[in-house]
């Protein structure tokens, strides 16, 4: 509904942007018909401007693609992020950065872990992982150990 309504005011700021240009273009130099072009014009060019902010502002709040922001956040933050975190950086409700991440988790895309005050969603799969160097010639990796 509130996307339809967006669409709708538009609509309306397209017409009110055509008929202050055509305004402008009859007023034949008269004050008052120059000064309601105008208004018109101002009134359509706000209309569109709030109407496309409001546009992509739902947008952002789509629930994939906020569960995608989060995974993102995530991996700028080394594999574990809290529902605080997100809520900051993607600039939504507590309640709705909960969501997203529990969803997450129950699609198994990361666990919970408790930490002292703190709920960290970790995504294993993001975590940084440890590379081992190994010898070319016997396997053994730093410890001495064989890989093989």
């Amino acid at each position: 509904m509130k996307r339809s309504s967006a669409i709708l005011l538009i609509i309306v700021a397209i017409v009110l942007i055509t008929f202050g240009l055509i305004f402008l273009m009859g007023s034949q130099g008269k004050g008052t018909i120059i000064l309601t072009g105008m208004a018109l014009l101002a009134g359509g060019i706000l209309l569109v401007g709030w109407a496309v902010n409001r546009l992509r502002r739902l947008a952002q709040l789509d629930p994939d693609q906020l569960a995608t922001d989060a995974v993102e956040l995530a991996q700028r933050l080394g594999g574990e992020v809290t529902v605080a975190q997100v809520q900051a950086e993607l600039d939504v409700s507590g309640k709705l950065a909960a969501q997203v991440l529990e969803k997450l988790r129950s699609e198994g895309a990361c666990y919970v872990e408790h930490r002292e005050d703190r709920t960290m969603f970790v995504f294993k799969s993001l975590m940084p992982s440890k590379a081992t160097k190994l010898c070319p010639y016997c396997g053994a990796d730093g410890s001495g150990r064989r890989s093989r």
